[in-house]
């Protein structure tokens, strides 16, 4: 078995951001806005900007027929 990082080509947009981009920064600017204390965690931060800037990388490409 392979992982998922191998099915993925070195030249695809999102890689080439991945290797660029750093936010590492971002949990310590929306700690205050999470409450860990109460109920379920929310998103994880980094993981919902990825998401969100895939969505807008991929978005234009990607066609419902």
């Amino acid at each position: 078995m392979g992982s998922l990082g191998d099915l993925v080509p070195d030249d695809h947009v999102l890689v080439r951001v991945d290797r660029v981009l750093d936010l590492s920064w971002l949990p310590g600017e929306v700690a205050a806005c999470c409450c860990v204390d109460h109920g379920r965690l929310g998103v994880d931060p980094e993981v919902a900007v990825r998401l969100m800037l895939a969505g807008l990388c991929l978005g234009p490409f990607m066609t419902v027929t």
